[in-house]
């Protein structure tokens, strides 16, 4: 059954498809300026971002040339979607014969909001009667037009009329904040990887039995499964794979098939190119790491030009709940936007395992604490030879045998220079390793100092501590 929609100027009902020419306001319009990709890209000139920015300029618009392309919009958030309209400056023929998809994950296809078999009539001219508008009902966090047609695909703009659900399943890192390093070469620039443009790239030249990496220090831990990375147009039948790897420690010498986040076959074509590369379940780590295999006795290298990395939402809703992993800091109050709020607490802590506090937009909520004071032994250098004096330690990694863990499974560590970013703390179980989580943070008694707290998620006959900057010096411990 066809459901209407009042629009501005007409309504035309084809066989399968019902249109109106409308226009969603710029105020309404959930799409402009979002972040957007495309399988294939002509030039720099055609990128997926034109669908939905706000430039006037007609010979800057998305255009895809492959049979299999697909243009997706990332929302932001999960939305309900009301109304999608379409604005082709370019001839008729191409912009034709395509569905819209809604998405809570990129390229899941899960829910279809409808076909569109016509051609979206060219006009050359923006304006309000530029756009043809589809009503429809669907929910997600992005929006994917698929083609299904082998000629181009080109989009001028694109807006969206939809109501704000909740947060995305998955948010967008900001590549900005990371360390990069590529192969032997300096430190990356982050901007040269998040400008958006194919044009400006990372290049290892080519090389006989090379293996050339990118690695992505996002300085802390994340749960991923969707990576997407672009090149250049470099048709080379050699480079036969390109892998993504998250992991926990910045090697590039050993690869653990289970770090493997995905990989692409044959990643350079003769066209700029968008790849997605996804993950079954969420894995956890710090550093993404892009390594290319190629022919045996051929040449082999590495180029990106973009990397786009979607991290689990950490927080979703708009209140924040205080739930506790270790006892160790103790609350004394609670302030909301600067004023003091009432709350069940006891002993430093709420009652409850946990109390919600609900937010507006734009609130400032602030827990008040007062560190609790622990004793911590020295450390011992190494530790497994207990050697009683109480000597600094400038190991890259330090182990923890059950000896001294005694069924605990929290550590916590203390020393000079030491920033949480630069420690690992990695429980071996019986059967397999894992990471412990951070925990909270400790003050030790005498010269006071933080502590910082570790917890693995079950007994372990061992903890190792990774330490991945020079500079730190561990002098004590504390296992609990």
């Amino acid at each position: 059954m066809l459901s209407f929609k009042t629009c501005y100027k007409f309504i035309k009902i084809s066989t399968f498809l019902l249109s109106c020419e409308c226009f969603i306001e710029e105020k309404d319009n959930i799409a402009r300026s979002r972040p957007a990709y495309q399988f294939t890209t002509q030039s720099d000139q055609h990128l997926a971002k034109y669908a939905v920015s706000s430039d006037n300029n007609l010979s800057n618009y998305a255009e895809d040339r492959k049979s299999v392309g697909w243009l997706t919009i990332d929302l932001g958030g999960y939305y309900s979607i009301t109304e999608i309209c379409f604005w082709n400056s370019q001839p008729s023929g191409f912009l034709r014969n395509f569905q819209v998809f809604a998405e809570i994950h990129l390229l899941d296809e899960e829910e279809l909001c409808f076909s569109y078999p016509d051609e979206v009539v060219s006009n050359p001219i923006r304006s309000k009667s530029s756009y043809i508008c589809r009503s429809c009902n669907c929910k997600g966090s992005f929006l994917r037009l698929k083609k299904l047609h082998s000629d181009y695909f080109a989009l001028t703009d694109m807006t969206v009329r939809g109501t704000y659900v909740k947060q995305s399943d998955d948010m967008l890192y900001n590549l900005t904040t990371s360390l990069i390093h590529f192969g032997k070469e300096k430190a990356v620039k982050p901007l040269v990887l998040s400008d958006g443009l194919f044009n400006t790239h990372v290049f290892k030249d080519k090389e006989l039995n090379s293996e050339p990496f990118l690695r992505i220090d996002m300085t802390k831990s994340y749960d991923i499964k969707t990576v997407l990375f672009d090149n250049m147009a470099y048709d080379d039948p050699d480079i036969l794979k390109m892998y993504v790897y998250l992991r926990y420690f910045p090697e590039t010498i050993n690869y653990p098939a289970d770090e493997i986040l995905g990989y692409v076959d044959l990643p350079y074509k003769n066209y700029f190119t968008t790849h997605v590369v996804k993950s079954l379940n969420y894995k956890t780590g710090r550093y993404l790491l892009f390594k290319t295999t190629c022919t045996p006795g051929k040449n082999n290298f590495l180029q990106i030009s973009n990397v786009y990395i979607y991290c689990k939402t950490v927080s979703i809703g708009n209140e924040m709940k205080w739930k506790p992993t270790l006892k160790n800091d103790m609350i004394t109050s609670i302030d909301l936007a600067g004023n003091a709020i009432s709350k069940t607490i006891h002993n430093g802590n709420f009652i409850k395992s946990s109390e919600s506090i609900n937010l507006k937009s734009n609130d400032m909520l602030k827990i008040n604490i007062e560190p609790t004071l622990i004793n911590y032994y020295c450390i011992k250098a190494p530790i497994d030879s207990l050697i009683s004096n109480c000597d600094t330690m400038r190991l890259s990694k330090i182990t923890i045998p059950q000896s001294i863990l005694n069924n605990n499974i929290g550590i916590g560590i203390t020393g000079v220079n030491v920033k949480i970013n630069d420690i690992y703390v990695i429980g071996n179980g019986m059967v397999n390793s894992f990471n412990c989580e951070q925990s909270g943070i400790g003050y030790s008694k005498g010269k006071v100092q933080k502590v910082y707290l570790f917890t693995c998620k079950t007994k372990v006959k061992s903890i190792d501590i990774m330490i991945f900057n020079p500079s730190i010096v561990l002098k004590g411990y504390l296992v609990f």
